[in-house]
């Protein structure tokens, strides 16, 4: 198992890591991935009622699939609420 460097070591490598010139990425990628993070922090309002949607509509359909007063129930014995 590797020993854990001396702090001292830590330090002048990450001074080391600070004195290179730092290089700035092109300016149509830095563009592209601020398009494409916005595009996740703030999706279209289409999209998040199609989700929203869809999770009400499957829910909805488990709820009926339980609940035996539809008469869409997956057990054929209502059980204790047939009393």
């Amino acid at each position: 198992m590797p020993e854990k460097p001396e702090k001292n070591g830590v330090t002048k490598e990450f001074q080391e890591f600070m004195s290179v010139p730092g290089e700035t990425p092109p300016r149509k990628l830095s563009e592209r991935v601020r398009t494409e993070i916005a595009n996740r922090l703030y999706p279209s309002l289409a999209l998040v009622l199609a989700k929203v949607t869809l999770i009400y509509a499957v829910t909805g359909i488990l709820v009926l699939l339980v609940c035996p007063q539809f008469g869409l129930t997956l057990a054929a014995d209502h059980g204790i609420l047939h009393i």
